[in-house]
């Protein structure tokens, strides 16, 4: 039996572009920083109003019922859209933003391709964390495909192209030693890349 608590925002402010929470937000996770500094997980389960959703809980239990003042949503939902491409890399689970973030993407934690937590519960970034990036162009362009090759990640937008790679070959592949750097200024189509040879 699972257990539902009502999650109950103080107001609308900051909560997608201060429409407060929507339908469609409904399987969303949100990110709460509980009395104890440790982060825990909830899944929306249920709109009730722009500032009051029901959750269920999605690992251990909070210690109090204080009022939680940081927090965060999760980047997928129905509201921001959903990832339309995605890749492997170094056991990861990578995947792009949806259209609320479309120069972004994310690396899975190592080895749980389902798990995206950036820290762990004390907010320390672990080497298996997950990773979170946004592209650093001049101009927003959404990510149009991802493929992988001893380069490391390849990235294709509508106006340029990336390389995401490790910083030092000798270390592995962390949030500490990953960067992404531009590589062409072609652009791309929405068509998977084709790879010939190298």
């Amino acid at each position: 039996e699972q257990n539902y608590t009502t999650v109950t925002a103080s107001s609308v402010t900051g909560i997608n572009k201060d429409q407060g929470f929507l339908p469609t937000d409904v399987g969303r996770l949100i990110r709460m920083k509980a009395s104890d500094n440790a982060w825990r997980a909830m899944r929306i389960n249920a709109w009730v109003s722009a500032t009051e959703v029901r959750c269920t809980l999605e690992g251990e239990p909070f210690p109090d019922l204080r009022e939680i003042k940081q927090w965060r949503l999760g980047y997928w939902s129905d509201t921001t859209g959903w990832p339309t491409c995605g890749e492997w890399l170094g056991d990861r689970l990578v995947l792009n933003g949806g259209f609320e973030y479309p120069d972004m993407f994310a690396l899975s934690e190592t080895g749980r391709y389902e798990a995206w937590a950036q820290t762990d519960s004390n907010g320390t970034v672990l080497d298996d964390s997950a990773m979170v990036f946004r592209l650093n162009a001049r101009k927003l362009s959404p990510i149009r495909w991802l493929a992988s090759d001893e380069k490391g990640l390849l990235i294709g937008t509508g106006s340029t192209e990336w390389v995401g790679r490790r910083v030092r070959e000798s270390e592995g592949l962390t949030a500490r030693n990953f960067e992404v750097v531009q590589s062409t200024s072609r652009g791309s189509a929405d068509v998977e890349p084709v790879k010939i040879d190298r």
